[in-house]
């Protein structure tokens, strides 16, 4: 029976941190994506002295990211955010387009992101570059 119990003892130990990080993974939405894309960005223009360019698609949640410098333009990533299915991004344009440029400035549109975790507002500060988040 003390076998047992210690077996249990170590297989909880192994187990309860992996899960305790999986509910923590589940709280993260679109939102919270698109929030740290364009945070990554704009912290690519500022260390890496270029124009930063985010294009985005509302509605499928594909992304691409370029870059504007002495040494010409190219893409740095592409790739998706995660849309589940209670979750959407509403603009009246097209296409989102963000510009970050080396001093921290930038401009950008405005995107209301609808999700689990409730209806937020993104605009960026074209002072200082940083996502403002604005629960609705």
């Amino acid at each position: 029976m003390t076998t047992v119990l210690a077996v249990l003892a170590v297989s909880a130990l192994i187990v309860l941190p992996q899960w305790l990080r999986m509910n923590d993974a589940s709280d993260r939405d679109s939102t919270d994506a698109l929030l740290q894309l364009l945070r990554e960005s704009r912290a690519l223009a500022i260390t890496a002295r270029q124009v930063v360019h985010v294009h985005l698609d509302p509605v499928s949640g594909i992304y691409r990211v370029d870059t504007t410098g002495v040494s010409g333009t190219g893409p740095v990533t592409d790739g998706v955010l995660p849309l589940g299915a209670l979750e959407s991004a509403e603009t009246d344009r097209n296409r989102l387009h963000y510009v970050f440029r080396p001093s921290g400035a930038a401009s950008g549109d405005t995107v209301l992101m609808r999700g689990q975790n409730g209806a937020r507002l993104i605009t960026i500060d074209p002072w200082d570059g940083k996502t403002v988040v604005h629960a609705r």
